[in-house]
């Protein structure tokens, strides 16, 4: 064999095993790589699942919806409307979705890219210190692999985290919304069925929310239903935990007319709401008739238990009730005095109620334009008129002056008071006919104690045919084409034990609270 032969297969020999050590080297170097990319792969999908927590724990109060935020307008897109119209929003902490969960995503996607941005400078110094020889090689083929693994792992984690809580905070904002207004719409539905209507007794608005004090701040919240800023519960931001809904927050919490912030009775529309707004001439017996009222709604042998409302309520059934026990009447109301008389009346039976009765002074209601600032006519379901009967020109002529002087007939009739009120609410847009009437005939133990008057009975029909026959068919004809539910009272002044029943004011609350029918006039047909 020749020296060629031998040179020749060495030379074979050396490219073998340079081939065999490559493929080795290789087979090393791919099993490293795929070795980094596995690591990669599940420390990239550790790293972004594990994004979110991350992410909270770093937030700042900078990415944190406060409800200082939320007072100053940072957080909803448009401003207040409805009953906070005009006013900041509440100072109370939002509901999460969606509007913390925005500032929360921002917060995530930040960890994202700075996550990203942390690995990558470690590959990349890594491979800056090592940039030379076999060594470098064999870091490139590691961790470049590994570091587009670990990005698109990261980011596809975090994406699928995101997009986990971002389907979840929609459900949620759907579940909200849809809660939010059925428990509206049912507080709404359920309050119009028992008439829990409010109206403020001070400036006469109907209020459809009344402002709510937080116990722990006394911050007001115009607006507790359920909505962006909670649905079952709001919390302040003092940390002070609220009811949401009308019904709710009434029993609870200190509630205020949003109109003149004069406080309101506690459970305000929780109960029904009757008001009985008087109205007629000067000395015509308005008040007379509400003091009556209010004593024999007292009455102890009725077992109702009533409570006066406000302070000036009670001050004023206080008063009554002494000048009634000292045999005196009420004093005349004073002309710029409006004020109504809250009640809540218990009579037992789940019946419990809240009565306005409304006194205004006669000189009020001599013409339309007075009775304007008269808020609580627009807003009532009844109306009430109350008739001297001592005025009527009929019944007046035959009095002489030492009668006059004793029982001081209203210095005129009740036409002037009605036209102007019912002159009113017509100029106001308003179908009177929507309305009830009770016509209140006043002093009927006046007119039955002497033979020299016609005898008034305590029959709706009669006494309307008693007014006709003494002068006042003017009215009734008038009073017949504008109401279509009017009914005749006649009352007197004497105890409530004596009355029988026939001339007790409280017949007018009765009909005025919607009873089905009146005793007295159910016990004058037993006797037919």
């Amino acid at each position: 064999m020749s020296n060629n032969d031998n040179g020749g297969g060495g030379c074979l020999t050396m490219v073998f095993v340079a081939y065999f050590v490559f493929a080795i080297v290789a087979a090393i170097a791919i099993m490293i790589a795929l070795l980094g990319v596995g690591v990669a792969f599940v420390y990239g999908i550790f790293k972004g699942i594990t994004v979110p927590r991350r992410a909270f724990r770093t937030l700042t109060n900078a990415d944190v919806v406060t409800p200082q935020k939320v007072v100053a307008g940072e957080v909803f897109k448009t401003k207040p409307t409805g009953y906070m119209e005009g006013y900041p929003w509440d100072p109370a902490w939002p509901n999460y979705f969606p509007y913390q969960m925005e500032k929360d995503f921002k917060a995530v996607r930040v960890e994202t890219k700075r996550t990203r941005q942390k690995f990558t400078a470690g590959i990349n110094s890594m491979l800056d210190e090592n940039d030379e020889g076999l060594l470098a090689l064999g870091y490139k083929i590691v961790f470049i692999p590994a570091r587009v693994v670990f990005n698109v792992l990261v980011t596809a984690s975090a994406w699928l985290v995101i997009s986990v809580m971002t389907i979840v905070a929609r459900a949620m904002q759907g579940v909200q919304w849809a809660v939010s207004s059925v428990r509206k719409s049912k507080e709404k539905k359920e309050r119009e069925k028992f008439e829990g209507d409010i109206v403020c007794t001070h400036c006469f608005n109907k209020i459809d929310m009344p402002a709510f004090k937080c116990p722990g701040c006394g911050a007001l919240h115009r607006d507790l239903t359920p909505g962006r800023l909670g649905i079952n519960e709001r919390i302040c931001q003092c940390g002070a935990i609220l009811p949401v809904g009308l019904m709710n927050a009434s029993k609870e919490l200190e509630a205020s007319c949003p109109h003149c912030e004069v406080t309101l009775p506690q459970g305000v529309g929780t109960r029904r709401l009757v008001t009985i707004p008087v109205f007629g001439p000067v000395s015509s017996g308005k008040t007379w008739f509400l003091s009556s009222l209010t004593r024999h709604l007292s009455d102890p042998t009725l077992g109702n238990e009533v409570v006066p409302l406000d302070q000036g309520s009670e001050a004023r059934m206080v008063e009554w009730q002494n000048r009634a026990q000292s045999g005196q009447g009420p004093d005349k109301t004073p002309e710029q005095q409006q004020d109504g008389i809250a009640i809540h009346l218990n009579p037992g039976k789940d019946n419990e109620m809240e009565i306005h009765l409304m006194d205004s002074a006669g000189e009020n209601f001599f013409d339309a334009e007075q009775t304007k600032r008269l808020l609580y006519f627009d807003h009532t379901r009844v109306l009430a008129l109350v008739i001297d009967p001592l005025s009527i020109d009929d019944v007046k002529m035959g009095l002489n002056k030492d009668q006059i002087a004793e029982h001081k007939p209203a210095d005129q009739t009740s036409n002037g008071s009605y036209g102007a009120v019912v002159d009113r609410l017509r100029d106001g847009g308003m179908d009177v006919g929507d309305k009830r009437l009770a016509v209140i005939v006043t002093k009927a133990d006046v007119i039955n104690s002497s033979s020299q008057f016609d005898p008034i009975s305590s029959n709706s029909d009669e006494i309307k045919d008693w007014l006709i026959r003494n002068g006042a068919d003017d009215l009734i004809r008038r009073i017949d084409l504008d109401f279509d539910s009017v009914k005749y009272f006649a009352v007197d002044s004497r105890p409530r034990s004596e009355m029988n029943g026939q001339f007790d004011p409280l017949r007018v609350l009765q009909w005025a609270a919607g009873a089905s029918s009146d005793p007295a006039e159910e016990k004058e047909k037993e006797h037919v």
